[in-house]
């Protein structure tokens, strides 16, 4: 056990300072390619509620995709973090419903938990993923958890990883708790 948090923990680092180093011009370029990809997609499409997340950093930029579910009518949900192995999704009306949370994440600022239902969709943030539909996170577990029970609501939960194409490995290495994703999206080049 010890060794598989040490190679994820170098995984994180890796990139996690490869990512940093990306230009913004970069980052918009391919956040609007993973974007027109997931809007497009049946699954996006079939969704009542998305379950999102405010991108940190140079993290893939969804925020045109929760636009898009305001324009749709979907509900849209965001996590906010209850304690060391907690998140909860509250919905939020517009991109003004947030404020600094927990690890410099924004955070809703509404009150309304939404829970998983039959036509969800969750897009999950990452830092490695693989072709077997693994990522690794930054390592605090909670995605993995809230999928976990998400899964026993409805074994149909659709969650998408998001990520550059270069943060897309061969295989990862992976612990009994770790979810594999339904899809990882990343540009079209």
């Amino acid at each position: 056990m010890a060794e598989l948090k040490k190679l994820k923990k170098e995984l994180r680092d890796q990139h996690l300072s490869k990512r940093n180093l990306m230009s913004l011009e970069e980052v918009n370029s391919k956040s609007a390619s993973i974007c027109q990809l997931i809007i497009n997609s049946e699954d996006f499409k079939r969704a009542d509620q998305l379950f999102c997340f405010y991108p940190l950093g140079k993290e893939v930029d969804i925020l045109p995709i929760v636009l898009e579910g305001f324009e749709q009518g979907k509900i849209i949900c965001f996590p906010k973090v209850m304690d060391k192995k907690t998140i909860r999704f509250y919905k939020v009306n517009t991109l003004d419903d947030f404020e600094l949370g927990k690890f410099n994440v924004m955070e809703p600022i509404t009150t309304l938990e939404i829970k998983p239902s039959i036509n969800d969709l969750m897009i999950v943030p990452g830092l490695v993923f693989d072709k077997s539909n693994g990522r690794i996170g930054y390592g605090g577990g909670y995605y993995d958890r809230y999928i976990q029970a998400a899964m026993t609501i409805n074994p149909e939960f659709t969650t998408f990883g998001v990520c550059y194409k270069w943060q897309l490995i061969e295989d990862l290495p992976k612990a009994d708790y770790d979810q594999e994703l339904y899809r990882i999206i990343y540009e079209q080049s």
